[in-house]
């Protein structure tokens, strides 16, 4: 729903696809995609609730009512303030008498748990990033990455798009580390990238040499790459005469309707 909402996606038929304004919140800083994220938030008009699909077109403004007046609140509190959902409920009770004490105490949980997945709330206080006006110390991307003797790749940093985008093709995840395995070597191939082209990739974005098991890996599925190919057919035509077949395709027509 935040990626919607930020316009990073777009419906397209049953799918929702990446948008040219991701490609845009892509490229840019961390700290200004960050405040991209914030400001979607509170325009939302739907809590992340696990049970609900976030994509659906249906939303309620109440929700986003909500979140801003309970965000009001928050937001005019000093940095490192306890967040104590209790006296937060007292206090929007206090605020806004005619709304349900329930669905004002739902509001208060959802809230500060979406808020905690922003970093405005961390540990059970309010953090400095609510009141920065400017970057407070957002890491610069970077384009390198740690290549280790067992095939995973260790992030030093927050990644630039083009080099995580390549990196997510080339590897899997698992947990805050990448694996090069098979499957993602394969998947590099299938793209059109050489295995040349992948070593070369590597060794310029790798902060340590190349490991020996991670080239041999490379070269291995390279070599049995392609010996297997799938092509998509509109029709098939079956001869059972090999002189009439060898005739057809040698025919102009053959070229013509593209016939292999």
């Amino acid at each position: 729903a935040l990626a919607r909402e930020s316009g990073l996606i777009a419906s397209l038929g049953q799918h929702w696809v990446p948008t040219v304004g991701f490609d845009r919140w892509a490229e840019s800083p961390p700290w200004q995609q960050w405040e991209a994220l914030v400001a979607a938030w509170l325009r939302l008009d739907r809590w992340a609730a696990p049970e609900a699909d976030p994509l659906l077109p249906e939303g309620r403004r109440s929700v986003q009512t909500l979140r801003r007046a309970i965000w009001e609140l928050v937001d005019g509190l000093a940095p490192d303030t306890p967040m104590d959902a209790e006296l937060l409920i007292a206090m929007m009770l206090w605020h806004h008498p005619t709304w349900p004490p329930d669905v004002i105490a739902e509001g208060v949980g959802r809230c500060l748990d979406e808020a905690s997945s922003l970093g405005l709330v961390a540990m059970g206080h309010t953090t400095s990033l609510q009141e920065s006006p400017q970057n407070p110390g957002f890491p610069s991307p970077t384009d390198h990455f740690v290549v280790q003797s067992d095939l995973s790749a260790v992030l030093v940093g927050p990644l630039t798009h083009a080099v995580r985008t390549r990196l997510g093709v080339l590897t899997e995840r698992e947990g805050s580390a990448r694996r090069f395995t098979p499957t993602s070597i394969r998947r590099g191939l299938d793209l059109g990238v050489t295995s040349q082209a992948i070593l070369t990739w590597l060794s310029a974005h790798s902060t340590t040499p190349i490991p020996q098991t991670l080239e041999q890996l490379v070269e291995d599925i390279a070599r049995r790459h392609g010996r297997v190919q799938v092509m998509p057919a509109q029709a098939i035509v079956t001869i059972d005469d090999p002189p009439t077949l060898e005739a057809l395709l040698r025919s102009s027509a053959a070229s013509e309707l593209q016939l292999t």
